[in-house]
């Protein structure tokens, strides 16, 4: 989508988002190469995601009428 991000801002918000209790992670060291951390959601994760969803649907509802106005 053209977004783009410092590593370290993506770094701190999966951080941030795991301390929350929205992701969980943990350190992949079974594939070749160095030990990756892997973040994965968490249910309560996804339904926080939904509600966010669900919010901006109906912001990007209010912004379409103002602009059709």
């Amino acid at each position: 989508y053209g977004i783009e991000a410092p590593t370290p801002v993506i770094y701190g918000l999966q951080r941030k988002l795991e301390g929350q209790g929205l992701l969980v992670s943990r350190w992949d060291v079974e594939r070749g190469g160095p030990a990756k951390r892997v973040y994965m959601i968490t249910d309560e994760g996804v339904e926080y995601l939904e509600n966010v969803l669900k919010r901006l649907s109906s912001v990007r509802d209010v912004i379409n009428r103002l602009i059709s106005s």
